[in-house]
């Protein structure tokens, strides 16, 4: 019977896995992502995404409260201090109540004069307090709709318009106002209706 040599096999075996050893490892790119600053991280977002949302499910209530929020920046409004308006058994999304300590507040992307982006703000007197009251919350309000109404200008309007009757809608400067009494002629609300620019 003839033997088997395995030698040769073993060569071979050998000269394979030596081969193999001398093959180029693969490298793994790393990165020290540790000098990576958080102003490259923003640099690199779109700049939608920079922008505070506030209130997601309208752009145009979206688009009023940031205003608000540069124009009043320590008066901030926060995602915390807006619900969705609920009414005829359901919710909004194109209105949303926002915590006051004075008013109750409700803010509507539906402008019934048919524009796309109005807005309305009601301002509902809940505590009765005094016409000067409300007027300021009128005009600190009314500022955000990008108005050129000056603060004097707006005094004798707002004398005009509480004195003409107990409810009345008045366009004034390309801004609405729906102003209702309720008992003992106390202001029950105003609303305030117009354009953002």
């Amino acid at each position: 019977m003839k033997e088997i040599s395995f030698l040769p096999f073993f060569v071979v075996l050998c000269l394979i896995f030596s081969g193999c050893s001398e093959m180029d490892t693969p490298v793994i790119a790393t990165q020290d992502y540790s000098s990576v600053s958080e102003a490259s991280i923003s640099a690199s977002l779109p700049e939608e995404d920079l922008e505070k949302v506030i209130y997601a499910d309208d752009e145009t209530i979206q688009s009023f409260l940031t205003k608000y929020n540069t124009l009043y920046p320590n008066e901030e409004i926060t995602p915390a201090m807006i619900t969705k308006d609920y009414h005829h058994g359901t919710t909004h999304d194109d209105q949303v109540v926002l915590s006051n300590e004075d008013f109750s507040l409700t803010i509507s992307s539906t402008y019934v004069s048919g524009g796309d982006d109005g807005i309305s703000v009601f301002i509902d007197n809940v505590k009765k307090l005094p016409s000067d009251t409300c007027k300021n919350a009128v005009f600190h309000f009314l500022q955000v709709y990008g108005s050129e109404i000056t603060e004097a200008d707006f005094d004798a309007y707002w004398s005009e318009l509480t004195d003409t009757s107990y409810s009345s809608l008045e366009k004034y400067e390309g801004i609405e106002f729906n102003l209702s009494y309720g008992l003992n002629g106390v202001i029950g609300y105003v609303k305030i209706t117009g354009p953002v620019q």
